[in-house]
């Protein structure tokens, strides 16, 4: 759910007016402007939310949405949506704290919860959102908006419930007031100055001249190993008179190792500092929260079949939405005929094509067993009702366990794309296409048990 301070046009298409507030629409991105504020409806005595975080929100309750970049609520009214005219426009418009603005009552939403869900809780609770002045429910639609909008898509309000109205909870921030917010400054600052002191502490410090000056803090372990190795250099430098010797020839002095003990600036990792950091021990309220939440979560745990229906059911709205243009578009019913293929590329002066073509020999053979295995079948079926006998145990195995098989494949991968919403093309005939080739080839062991000629080689 996203707004922005962009308003709606005037008019929409048709001629249809618009209220000209504050655009609300559907963005698929992380953004602050799809941050909204919960707040209650005004109630006698007030409701003391800036105090108390932990007011739950239960399902039936009244709420307002409030926008936290401009400020503005969610309001809907009797003025027709941007795309679809028999729904109502949801805008956003200033709001006053008060039962007495012209807005107030327009912005009132009652949460209505999925059966078995209470209260709500980020990322696993679905509800509505009911406009409580009109009935209708928010939801987001499938087309995208206009210029004006971005290419965004459209937030209506509806009376019609659908996949489309059920919202959750993606991220959810508690507002701090002001004592709080002084509270965490000086939390903040304490951390800076603790972590300024661990880095400064024992380590050295390079002047302009190139010097080490040494801080407080105990010496590390490769400062006091550095401090060896300089010693026994300069025991064997004095000690051996041919190095010293060999060095004065050469108009030089003998030289000290130098000892680095530069360090790297670099900070402490953030392991390390998260390490480091104390842990907050949780109030009572916060367990019982979690505790909660815990056994909600265990409480909606799916099962495989409601998991396995989510699934599909997501898959076919998703694939009915593949509407853009592309090659043109063929019916299902033509596909096993080979009436025309696909065209997959073309050069741009248009001598050069690739044309996607099944191989007519093979393809209406294909096809055409698909009639000879049913009316196998039909005769088989209608033989062992009159209690004779028209195919063997080893033929009948080819036509119901194998042959069966094929079929229902055939058709789970052929029929639903007559009910299809998107757009659909010759390929899509393909995986049909095989199955039908292996019937075939059930048909033609049928006869091949039956007749010799079709078990000789060829």
């Amino acid at each position: 759910l996203h707004s922005h301070v962009h308003k709606y046009p005037a008019q929409y298409v048709g001629r249809r007016n618009s209220s000209g507030g504050q655009q609300i629409t559907g963005y698929h991105h992380g953004d602050h402007n799809n941050d909204w504020i919960l707040l209650p409806e005004i109630t006698n005595p007030p409701m003391d939310y800036e105090n108390n975080k932990r007011i739950a929100i239960k399902d039936g309750d009244v709420i307002r949405l409030k926008h936290e970049s401009t400020g503005n609520c969610l309001v809907s009214h009797d003025i027709s949506s941007p795309n679809t005219g028999a729904n109502q426009e949801v805008s956003a418009f200033p709001c006053a704290n008060s039962t007495n603005d012209e807005n107030y009552s327009k912005s009132l939403w009652i949460i209505r919860m999925k059966k078995g869900q209470t209260e709500l809780f980020g990322k696993v609770t679905s509800f509505m959102l009911v406009h409580k002045d009109t009935g209708c429910s928010l939801f987001m639609g499938p087309q995208k908006l206009p210029d004006w909008g971005y290419k965004q898509l459209e937030v209506a309000a509806g009376r019609w419930e659908r996949q489309l109205n059920w919202w959750r909870v993606d991220k959810r921030k508690i507002v701090l007031n002001e004592n709080e917010t002084q509270l965490l400054e000086n939390y903040k600052e304490d951390q800076v100055k603790e972590e300024e002191g661990n880095e400064n502490g024992g380590e050295g410090n390079e002047n302009e001249e190139g010097e080490i000056k040494l801080v407080e803090g105990e010496p590390r372990e490769e400062d006091q190993e550095d401090e060896k190795k300089e010693d026994s250099d300069n025991k064997r430098i004095k000690g051996n008179p041919e190095t010293i010797q060999e060095s004065e020839k050469d108009g030089e002095k003998p030289k000290k190792k130098k000892s680095s003990k530069k360090k790297s600036k670099k900070g402490k990792s953030k392991e390390e500092k998260a390490k480091e950091e104390p842990i907050v021990p949780l109030t009572p309220e916060e367990e019982t929260d979690i505790q909660v939440a815990t056994e909600f979560l265990e409480q909606q745990k799916p099962g495989f079949f409601k998991k396995f229906f989510e699934y599909m059911t997501v898959q076919i709205e998703q694939n009915n939405k593949l509407v853009e243009e592309g090659p043109p578009e063929t019916s299902p019913l033509y596909w096993p005929f080979l009436v025309h293929g696909q065209p997959f590329w073309g050069s741009k002066d248009r001598k050069q094509k690739v044309y996607l073509l099944g191989n007519p020999f093979t393809w209406y053979i294909a096809f055409l067993s698909l009639p000879i295995y049913l009316v196998l079948l039909v005769l088989d079926v209608f033989a062992m009702r009159r209690g004779t006998t028209f195919l063997s145990k080893e033929q009948q195995n080819f036509l119901y366990q194998k042959g069966g098989y094929f079929m229902i494949c055939y058709l789970l991968h052929y029929v639903p794309f007559f009910v299809m919403g998107r757009v659909l093309y010759f390929h899509h005939y393909l995986p049909s296409y095989l199955f039908s080739a292996l019937i075939f080839t059930c048909v033609y062991q049928i006869f091949a048990l039956k007749y010799k000629i079709l078990n000789d080689a060829w």
